[in-house]
């Protein structure tokens, strides 16, 4: 939702809508979209040109609709199908040929159904009993100056999306008391993503400088916190999601990761 150029579905006809909140216009190029079972088979696709120029401020109506992909790639036959369809807008400044895109990714019924339709998220629900949980790889590390926090993310198993993947910065869960321990604010790039088998990608995790003054690089080359009321912890990212196993990571110092 941050993006400031962004495409927005309507479930009522399967169209699109690209919206614009920047007060400078660009131009289109091409929408993309792919269809995926939630075993992250890809079942359908299509590439459309978008030549129009994209107003400032302004949301554009595109004359394109979606069509409903059947698929046999359900896990559970005896529920209504359920499948990813991903997104992707390309588009340039009008001033120069430097291409920009965003994507966004729905989850979505068969529309023929209409109202007698199973909920998604319920259906999701009751997909997530039978889904294996998603075991994700990721890495964080802090950059030395900015103490900014950069992750990368794999998603390197196959026949399962990951759902909602979701990124939380937070203090050594082990803490002997069971105080929220969750760093507040955090900001994030990007959060509650989308991850089809074969995936990789970036979250940046920024907090306010107060809670960074009380980071330190330890000696085993990990970022470590000092409460004045808990004493020392590891900073942890804490990794979770729709049908992603929890785990915690600890975060690396930059320059140390960038010497082994």
């Amino acid at each position: 939702g941050g993006n400031p150029i962004r495409l927005i579905f309507n479930r009522q006809d399967w169209t699109l809508n690209v919206v614009n909140t920047l007060p400078k216009a660009f131009l289109g190029t091409t929408m993309r979209w792919t269809a995926h079972s939630l075993n992250g088979t890809r079942v359908g696709g299509d590439t459309v040109s978008i030549p129009d120029q994209l107003n400032g401020n302004h949301v554009a109506h595109l004359e394109y609709k979606l069509p409903w992909i059947q698929s046999e790639q359900a896990f559970m036959p005896e529920l209504q199908n359920i499948l990813l369809y991903r997104m992707e807008f390309f588009y340039r400044n009008e001033y120069d040929s430097t291409i920009h895109n965003t994507r966004n990714d729905y989850y979505l019924t068969d529309p023929s159904v209409g109202s007698e339709s199973q909920s998604r998220y319920a259906l999701l629900g009751a997909y997530r009993k039978v889904l294996p949980r998603v075991r994700l790889q990721v890495s964080c590390a802090a950059d030395d100056v900015s103490m900014d926090i950069m992750c990368k993310v794999d998603h390197l198993q196959k026949e399962t999306i990951g759902i909602m993947t979701r990124f939380t910065l937070v203090l050594d869960p082990s803490m002997p008391d069971e105080s929220d321990n969750r760093i507040l604010p955090s900001f994030y790039s990007q959060n509650c993503i989308t991850l089809l088998p074969g995936d990789s990608s970036y979250v940046k995790i920024n907090t306010t400088n107060e809670q960074k003054q009380t980071w330190t690089c330890l000696p085993d080359g990990y970022i470590g916190v000092w409460t004045h009321k808990r004493g020392g912890f590891f900073l942890m990212v804490s990794v979770d999601g729709w049908n992603v196993a929890q785990s915690t990571i600890l975060i690396g110092c930059t320059h140390l990761l960038a010497t082994t």
